[in-house]
């Protein structure tokens, strides 16, 4: 139903992420990237249609939870299983991104002196793109970065 909770160590809840209000209706949770206690990268489903969610909470809960909607940044492709790949580059404040139903990569990372997650769009030369063999699309199984 789109929720996240966050465990103690001894496995009770401590905060629970309501679904994001994004989509019309239920949405599932595909996978989590952690990047503190309280922010995180979660990419969600609903009517097989993708989303890459940056969710920020507040240490204090009376502040609400703030969700930025990056959208379908794999342009992927419905009726395929989700796996969801991360690759955190620290040095550079990105994390990238890769799915199983898309041939896009996806950069998500901060800009100094500007608060919050940015979705970086390439230039059509350099985005990490997957080849096409014999004309059809391939699809990631895996990822690795080396920087």
């Amino acid at each position: 139903d789109g929720k996240i909770f966050n465990l103690k160590p001894t496995l009770d809840e401590a905060r629970c992420t309501l679904n994001p209000p994004l989509f019309h209706g239920s949405s599932l949770v595909r996978d989590v990237f952690w990047i503190s206690t309280f922010e995180y990268v979660a990419v969600y489903e609903s009517n097989d249609e993708i989303k890459v969610v940056h969710v920020q909470n507040q240490k204090d809960r009376k502040i609400a939870t703030k969700f930025t909607d990056f959208g379908d940044i794999f342009y992927s492709e419905p009726g395929r299983a989700i796996a969801v790949q991360f690759a955190q580059i620290l040095p550079w404040s990105t994390l990238v991104l890769g799915c199983s139903r898309g041939i896009e990569l996806g950069v998500i990372g901060t800009v100094p002196d500007k608060q919050g997650q940015f979705l970086f769009n390439l230039d059509e030369g350099s985005r990490a793109e997957m080849p096409f063999k014999d004309g059809e699309p391939t699809y990631p199984v895996g990822m690795c970065v080396d920087y």
